[in-house]
């Protein structure tokens, strides 16, 4: 079978979305043909090129890279135009994409779910909408979704998910608000993110992130990832700050993006001298780095559950580290802590309970490591690459059986 995928991001981009396509693409690749119609990367030789879209090969994946904007995206209006820009071209490469079985959008930019709909009709072949993230849901739950342009992406969102023959979501968080929007229940597939068990893995030993930076056997409370506004770093270092007098701990934070900055500052500002900060690792380093964490965070701001489910939780659990979830109980983050025993949940914004968790299990490091060996086992029985990729692909192959039969029929 023939599969084609949108998203701007891909290789060699370090987004979440690109990652996660580009693995998924590659174990499909072992059985069917796979194409992918994306945006130039951040960085390296396409930078400043201009070109409607050229192919390129990654493996054994087909890659048409339509051209975009590459303006700073911590200015909103910057933002928009890049993903306008991304999906008017990849519109001109899509007129030259030959049949595909089965189409499948992701959520960047939020729209692109439109050329998913205009190919299902060209081809009369299925489509699947992979909600990585619900838009306009995540930007009114941090305060920056306009009325208007609020309105605009409810309408194309409520247009993408009707027109959808299956719409994967990410937990069931997820599928709850899917369902709350009109979503049949049959439609919607919980496919988890991932990750892969066997690039990432605990190496707490002769730890070498934790030996070039002269971390030492302290308490190393990390957050690795984006730093974007979904994410509470404030409460964070409102954590960090409390627990300053603590010579025995250090937080670090692992990442970059829009709201860095700020935490650069107020670190600055403060002079949070127990707060660490370094840049995205590489790719190849990804087990190492987080694996120098004793605790990992993931400090969601309060709404955004079912919106987003974070795609670093994965990583996490496969490095055998235990993670400090500050989100709402009904989150598909407090639900894996929760089931799998492999840390503590607080409400959203609760730096206090934070603080007072670290320093409980600064003085327990046996339960620390528990809850660490119950997290990897986590990734390896629930969450593994190749346990979620082979489910999307039986998604796949089943919907395209289905379109298939009611075709001869």
């Amino acid at each position: 079978m023939r599969f084609l995928f949108l998203n701007r991001a891909y290789l060699p981009d370090l987004e979440a979305t690109g990652q996660f396509l580009a693995e998924l693409a590659e174990d499909l690749s072992a059985h069917h043909q796979v194409r992918v119609l994306c945006g130039r990367p951040n960085f390296g030789e396409l930078q400043g090129r201009v070109f409607p879209y050229r192919r390129e090969r990654w493996g054994r994946v087909d890659v048409w890279r339509a051209w975009g904007t590459r303006w700073p995206k911590r200015i909103p209006a910057a933002r928009v135009i890049n993903q306008a820009s991304f999906f008017a071209l990849a519109n001109v490469a899509a007129l030259r994409v030959p049949r595909h079985d089965v189409i499948v959008s992701l959520t960047d930019p939020p729209f692109v779910g439109l050329l998913g709909l205009s190919l299902k009709r060209r081809f009369g072949a299925p489509f699947i909408y992979w909600c990585m993230d619900l838009y306009p849901d995540v930007a009114e739950a941090v305060g920056m979704a306009p009325r208007l342009l609020a309105s605009a992406f409810e309408r194309v969102q409520a247009r993408v998910l009707g027109g959808a023959d299956a719409v994967v979501a990410l937990g069931d968080d997820m599928a709850g608000r899917l369902a709350a929007k009109g979503v049949a229940p049959e439609r919607i597939a919980v496919i988890h993110n991932w990750a892969d068990t066997e690039a990432v893995r605990s190496l707490r030993r002769g730890n070498g992130f934790r030996a070039r930076h002269g971390l030492g056997d302290r308490l190393v409370v990390m957050y690795s990832g984006n730093f974007g506004y979904v994410w509470d770093l404030d409460s964070v270092l409102d954590a960090a700050a409390r627990l300053r007098e603590r010579n025995d701990l250090v937080f670090v934070l692992i990442g970059g993006g829009s709201t860095r900055g700020a935490v650069e500052r107020r670190i600055r500002r403060e002079g949070l001298s127990n707060v660490l900060l370094f840049p995205y690792q590489e790719r190849e380093r990804l087990a190492e780095s987080l694996s120098a964490g004793d605790l990992h965070l993931v400090p969601m701001r309060p709404g955004v559950y079912g919106a987003i489910v974070p795609s670093k939780l994965y990583g996490i659990l496969a490095s055998g580290t235990p993670m400090a979830v500050l989100a709402e109980e009904e989150s598909e983050a407090a639900r894996i802590v929760r089931e799998h025993r492999c840390g503590w949940r607080g409400d959203p914004g609760d730096a206090g309970a934070l603080a007072e968790f670290i320093r409980a299990m600064s003085r327990r490091p046996p339960e620390l490591a528990a809850m660490g060996r119950r997290a990897r086992e986590a990734a390896e029985r629930h969450y593994s690459r190749a346990m979620q990729t082979r489910k999307f692909r039986e998604l796949l192959e089943s919907v395209a059986q289905v379109r298939s039969e009611r075709a001869v029929g």
